[in-house]
């Protein structure tokens, strides 16, 4: 049988924070929950023509003919794991990430392969808890839906795709955020994405990103800014860059990066791409895990304010780097 390439809209849908799950509830419960919520999220794909591809672990990979199937099926997806959870079915406050993209696939049988995949897998590991990601392309292709409205939150370039890609939130009708409603946009800038330096804090020292000093280089090579021993790093792992009042992390590595945003419960991984840093949080190379903090990398973005008042820098400096980044509960 030869492949058949077709378009297909890929969504992606992760239960954020399952380890906690599991860790509270023991395994044979935790288990259990899990299986509950994803059975939700299945019966919401099929309700909009879509399938189940492939699952695994705590998420589900499903496929839609289009996105005009597979948008309404994400804002229905998050309100069918609620609905769920006020029906009993398992505890309150469990969380979805979703992400999806359009595009053509590779068709193998039932299964799927090809860049869509991994587009779409990129916008749910860019996803906070309760949020739907997706691309300015896919949501060109829907226009207005009824009970949706959209907001651009950023760019990102993405390995294979010559220009950057347009991030679009989707979110229910009348959410109280700032939205344009009904298709896409270029993102703006906001003010908060103009920062004039980035405090780093790794190996016992603390440095000044900013456009004295532009680029912050991390891996093993001796050459680095931050040389780390490690197994799990590489040669030249990675970068920090200040880019014109923006903070960017650029991965080069073999096993990645993990970043965690202040606020985020879970870590997102970058590899081999870009990713913007926004506020404070933490990064950690090639690992996820780093209980004896020798692989981790904490930083905080700082916007002109920050800069306008000696008093302000000397009350800073009194307090605890790890204060002033809000990491009291990020870390572990």
């Amino acid at each position: 049988m030869m492949d058949q390439v077709t378009p297909l809209t890929v969504l992606f849908a992760d239960i954020s924070s399952s380890t906690r799950i599991v860790k509270l509830y023991g395994d044979s419960r935790g288990r259990e929950i899990i299986g509950k919520v994803l059975d939700r999220v299945a019966g919401a794909v099929r309700n909009r023509d879509g399938r189940v591809v492939d699952r695994v672990g705590d998420e589900l990979m499903c496929a839609f003919p289009g996105p005009l199937q597979a948008v309404p099926a994400a804002l229905e997806i998050l309100a069918a794991v609620a609905d769920g959870a006020a029906a009993g079915e398992y505890p309150e406050g469990l969380r979805l990430r979703i992400g999806l993209h359009h595009g053509s696939v590779v068709q193998e049988g039932e299964r799927i392969f090809g860049d869509t995949i991994h587009t779409a897998k990129r916008m749910v590991d860019m996803a906070k808890a309760d949020q739907i990601l997706t691309t300015h392309e896919t949501l060109s292709a829907v226009g207005s839906l009824p009970g949706m409205q959209c907001r651009p939150v950023d760019e990102l370039r993405i390995k294979g795709h010559v220009k950057p890609l347009s991030i679009q939130e989707i979110l229910p009708q009348g959410s109280s955020v700032t939205v344009l409603a009904g298709g896409a946009s270029t993102p703006r800038t906001s003010s908060t994405e103009r920062y004039v330096s980035c405090t780093i804090r790794c190996g016992g020292k603390e440095h000044i990103l900013d456009v004295n000093r532009p680029v912050f280089k991390i891996g093993r090579d001796a050459a680095s800014d931050w040389t780390i021993a490690h197994g799990c790093v590489s040669r030249e792992h990675g970068r920090l860059e200040y880019q014109k009042g923006r903070i960017i992390f650029i991965d080069h590595s073999t096993n990645g990066t993990f970043v965690q945003e202040n606020g985020a419960s879970g870590m997102v991984r970058v590899h081999r791409e870009q990713r913007w840093l926004r506020d404070n949080g933490v990064l950690r190379f090639g690992a996820r895990d780093d209980a004896e903090e020798v692989l981790t990398l904490e930083y905080a973005c700082q916007d002109g304010s920050l800069r306008a008042s000696g008093s302000a820098q000397s009350a800073e400096a009194s307090e605890p780097f790890s204060d002033q980044l809000g990491l009291a509960g990020l870390r572990r």
